[in-house]
């Protein structure tokens, strides 16, 4: 079953045009599904610009983490509007 949805969902983003159309899609996809973006994901909970030590524990919740947390949910309510 997952990976008939690989494949659908590929099939449709395939249909796109241009280089940025696939990658911008994608995106709006991972947002549509997680309710955050990939930006926001790698830096706090994948942490990709730290070298990798141990077990990856939760993300540092300071206001930095929040003011980014409320401009990511903005951005969801507003695709989930304008749809």
């Amino acid at each position: 079953m997952e990976i008939l949805y690989f494949f659908a969902t590929f099939s449709w983003l395939g249909k796109l045009r241009g280089p940025l159309a696939l990658g911008h899609s994608r995106n709006k996809l991972f947002l549509s599904k997680w309710g955050i973006t990939v930006k926001f994901f790698k830096k706090y909970y994948l942490r990709s610009d730290t070298k990798y030590i141990d077990i990856l524990n939760e993300p540092v919740k300071n206001s930095h983490y929040y003011f980014d947390l409320i401009k990511v949910k903005i951005t969801y309510f507003y695709n989930l509007i304008f749809k």
